[in-house]
């Protein structure tokens, strides 16, 4: 079954078709570890693809690739409701959020504009230098992922400079330099990363650095999202502390959680709990439910709360 043609938010006048994903989809997409989210959404997303010859995820900005799982998840099921846990702020108190993800349609962005910042001039050592601000786009998320995979342990010394290269690395995918065509995209890619370590700090480097965060903002497409070396995260609708109504309640209490939303470890998430009824009356008739995956949740200010599942 086809789904409503989706408008790319990054070039809205690009119409996608997609189609609902079925038992197959489950079997094949149900064991993505964290490492391979990225790759495995570009093939998802190009599984469900009606035309997959006309359409390259790859090519797709994060945004535009996390707003169409939202797409899909949303038009897959009759009740796309996701379930948060975190610890509230205001009460101090963990709680369980059940947010309905159609909610988040009011927040949709689409660009007016072409998806990318011209004529930028950020000097090299005293040498001007023309630059394109992009913005990261499924390949340049699916290469942060795999150097954020080779990372070293947190507890190893050389962490904290693994952790500021791969930051470097982050702007590196989001510009592109005038005439530097030669190659293939990581080589240019490799290029501009040792373009932009021999930048002065306080003046060429932070100039670009100012540049790109103000693309950001003229660029913003899509759903709401935050993307930190590579990770995107989500942003749900605001809600209210249930005990903002007790007596340890706080006045204008609300919480805005920042999430992962990407391909799930298990098949409740696109609409396919089915699968798992399928599965109980086939081989375990009956058995032990299948739980929800664990999933982290971020506060406001972007700050980890902890993991917690919840039984269905």
């Amino acid at each position: 079954m086809l789904l409503p043609l989706f408008p790319l938010p990054s070039r809205p006048t690009e119409l996608i078709q997609f189609r609902q994903p079925n038992i197959a989809d489950a079997m094949r997409f149900n064991s993505i570890t964290p490492e391979e989210q990225e790759q495995q959404t570009t093939a998802y997303l190009k599984a469900l693809l009606a035309e997959p010859a006309k359409h390259d995820p790859l090519t797709w900005t994060a945004q535009d690739r996390i707003t169409a799982l939202w797409w899909i998840f949303t038009g897959s099921r009759e009740t796309p409701v996701e379930t948060f846990t975190y610890t509230c702020k205001h009460c101090g108190k963990e709680h369980y959020y059940d947010c309905d993800m159609n909610a988040l349609a009011e927040d949709i962005q689409v660009l007016e504009v072409e998806p990318f910042i011209d004529d930028i001039e950020v000097s090299v050592e005293g040498v001007p230098y023309q630059w394109r601000i992009v913005p990261l786009d499924g390949w340049a998320m699916e290469m942060l992922e795999m150097r954020r995979a080779a990372l070293p342990p947190e507890d190893d010394a050389e962490f904290k400079e693994a952790i500021v290269d791969l930051r470097f690395w982050e702007f590196a995918y989001q510009c592109e330099l005038y005439n530097d065509v030669s190659g293939t995209r990581e080589d240019q890619a490799e290029r501009r990363y040792e373009t932009i370590k021999r930048m002065a700090i306080d003046t060429e480097f932070m100039k670009l650095a100012a540049h790109i965060r103000l693309a950001h903002e003229k660029l913003e497409h899509g759903l709401p999202c935050y993307i930190d070396k590579g990770e995107m995260r989500l942003r749900l609708p605001p809600h209210k502390c249930p005990n903002q109504d007790k007596k340890e309640s706080t006045e204008g209490a609300y919480t805005r959680l920042w999430v992962p939303f990407g391909l799930p470890t298990s098949f409740h998430r696109w609409g396919l709990k089915s699968y798992q009824t399928l599965v109980s009356n086939l081989v375990l008739y009956g058995g032990i439910p299948i739980q929800d995956a664990e999933r982290l949740t971020e506060s406001y200010a972007f700050f980890p709360v902890g993991e917690t599942g919840r039984k269905t």
